[in-house]
């Protein structure tokens, strides 16, 4: 391993970017939250249930 080459680390860390945002749906701390969600009104039979 070249470990003493600064393209290798380099390298290294742009993969490791790549690999955070490819998994960042997977990872708790890495997710984005959305702001503004709505929840969603649930019906049976025509009436409004609220939770």
């Amino acid at each position: 391993m070249p470990v003493h080459d600064w393209q290798f680390w380099i390298v290294t860390l742009a993969a490791l970017c790549a690999a955070a945002w490819l998994l960042r749906g997977v990872i708790p701390g890495l997710s984005r939250k959305k702001k503004g969600q709505k929840r969603a009104t649930l019906t049976i039979g025509g009436k409004s249930i609220e939770k």
